[in-house]
């Protein structure tokens, strides 16, 4: 196991200094979204929704990942741990995984409210990157875990795959699109 400790970064106010910055990164893209483009173009009303809406699922999830998840664990000095090498990289999978499917979901909410298509998708990029990647702040100040370093690389390639999928009108997005068939069960008798 390698742990790399940042012993000066410690306590509740730092947690509360990093989730505000947090907080504050994910408010600021639709915001500066709506000054990029023309009033004319922008819902605000739309636009408000977005806003709110996604702020408080944020903070609803991150209270509630806070309380039931890490709530085994205590508190420590924030640390950095190398888990490349674990979890037969389903982990990795789950990153890229949630921060695509994040970003086509914020980067298509701000289409919704007339934000520029090219504006959205990379305002939709940075805010799953950012969304998902605040869970290793979560994981840096937990006992029984630590921030790593593959995890934020696996977000930042989930976020960026959203990104060129936009860019490429969709022909790339087959190639995460997956259902359950009838062909897919290994024998009859099985059941979902």
């Amino acid at each position: 196991m390698e742990l790399i400790r940042l012993n000066h970064f410690h306590g509740k106010s730092f947690q509360r200094i990093v989730l505000s910055l947090f907080t504050f990164w994910l408010a600021l893209p639709p915001l500066l979204a709506q000054n990029a483009d023309t009033v004319s173009n922008v819902n605000s009303q739309r636009l408000k929704i977005v806003v709110i809406g996604s702020t408080v699922a944020y903070t609803g999830a991150m209270i509630g990942l806070s309380s039931v998840w890490y709530s085994q664990y205590d508190k420590q000095d924030f640390q950095f741990f190398n888990d490349a090498g674990e979890w037969k990289q389903m982990d990795k999978v789950g990153h890229f995984y949630s921060a695509y499917q994040l970003s086509s979901i914020s980067s298509n909410s701000l289409q919704w409210s007339g934000v520029s298509k090219k504006k959205s998708d990379w305002i939709g990029a940075l805010t799953g990157f950012a969304v998902i990647s605040s869970i290793e702040v979560l994981d840096g100040f937990s006992a029984g875990y630590g921030a790593s370093v593959s995890d934020l690389a696996a977000n930042a390639l989930g976020a960026g795959f959203t990104w060129a999928n936009k860019l490429s009108g969709s022909r790339l997005e087959s190639i995460l699109n997956f259902h359950s068939t009838k062909q897919s069960m290994p024998h009859k008798d099985l059941k979902l």
